[in-house]
């Protein structure tokens, strides 16, 4: 059985006259080959990876690429986007050990049935004292659309996005979870200030997304939006704003943006998934950049803000070594300064030595 072991070597400091032109060219690594489709990652305070797996297994990835089977989630697989669909851990891990996580459980005929997001002890390896928290809308013949993107906001509560579980004729009722950003307590209940009364919605008209980041310094918080056939978007997500879904025929292209706007759309489709903004010292061009996945290309975006945050200056397509396809669903800041992405079966580091 794997203990306490980790994935990543001890940072290296930055020589003290690094500039630019001094620094050595990023490099990438393999560090675990033969995952299924990934959709989360997130280091524990001891190194530890954790990988969702969408088929339902969560994992402990360790040095010299060994996995752990932590825990398998009873999970449907309509063979599109449902599944283990996310990871959170609680601020306070270190002293609670708790783990959160959001998948989509099945009926008796393996087709979806419900979201749970479940609160769960990480004891030994394993997870214990499992409990469902939230349960969200799902029906056996959706294939789409579950949402995704569970993490803790700078407030300590929880965000996530779920979809519009394919009825965009209900995205416009923000006294309903669907098509919308939640934030719920660790309890799964409402917090009192929440923006619609009684109600889980943070913010509402949103199609589908997979990914949530907050600013480390402005604590704005941004999201990916799927788009039809056109109009994938970049969102600035503000407290009781709305986003526009389900006002117009789903697809109509291009969408018009009679609601909030959003900082960026993309024509063709890239299908933004995971989000990231990085702070380490180890890869210094891309602190303030919002990092972002895009499944349909595998590409990492390298997403310049301006200084308010509110709008975007540029995008541009990580390459190394001529290779950009690094990421489908999952990004990751590894205690030691480099960046861990995934692909289908395989995950990845990326960052420099001296």
């Amino acid at each position: 059985m794997l203990m306490g072991c980790n994935i990543y070597a001890p940072p290296l400091p930055l020589p003290p006259t690094e500039t630019p032109e001094s620094r050595t060219p990023l490099r990438y690594e393999s560090v675990a080959y033969g995952v299924f489709l990934l959709t989360d990652l997130e280091f524990l305070p001891n190194g530890d990876l954790l990988a969702a797996e969408q088929d339902g297994q969560l994992l402990l990835i360790g040095e010299h690429d060994q996995h752990q089977l932590i825990h398998q989630f009873d999970v449907s697989r309509s063979g599109f986007e449902d599944g283990l669909l996310g990871l959170a851990l609680d601020p306070e891990f270190a002293q609670n050990r708790t783990i959160f996580t959001h998948h989509i459980a099945p009926d008796g005929d393996g087709k979806p049935r419900m979201g749970q997001i479940m609160r769960h002890e990480l004891v030994d390896n394993r997870l214990q004292n499992s409990e469902l928290i939230l349960e969200l809308p799902a029906y056996a013949e959706q294939q789409w659309h579950f949402g995704g993107g569970l993490t803790f906001g700078p407030d300590g509560y929880l965000y996530m996005i779920l979809g519009d579980t394919n009825r965009p004729d209900l995205a416009r009722d923000p006294q309903t979870p669907i098509s919308a950003v939640l934030r719920f307590t660790k309890d799964g209940e409402i917090p009192a200030d929440n923006p619609f009364d009684a109600s889980l919605v943070y913010a509402y008209g949103v199609r589908n997304g997979f990914g949530l980041a907050w600013h480390p310094e402005t604590q704005l918080l941004y999201a990916g939006d799927n788009g039809d056939t056109c109009d994938d978007e970049l969102n600035l997500i503000e407290k009781g704003a709305d986003y526009g879904w389900g006002l117009h025929v789903f697809d109509q292209c291009p969408y018009p943006d009679d609601a909030t706007k959003p900082l960026k759309q993309w024509t063709p489709t890239i299908s933004p998934t995971d989000l990231l903004f990085y702070t380490a010292d180890l890869i210094p061009e891309f602190q303030d950049k919002l990092l972002m996945c895009s499944i349909n290309n595998n590409y990492i975006h390298l997403i310049d803000l301006s200084f308010d945050g509110g709008q975007v200056v540029s995008d541009e397509v990580l390459e190394i070594d001529g290779r950009n396809f690094f990421c489908q669903a999952a990004l990751a800041q590894g205690p030691d300064g480099w960046l861990y992405s995934s692909t289908k079966g395989e995950i990845f580091r990326i960052g420099r030595t001296h």
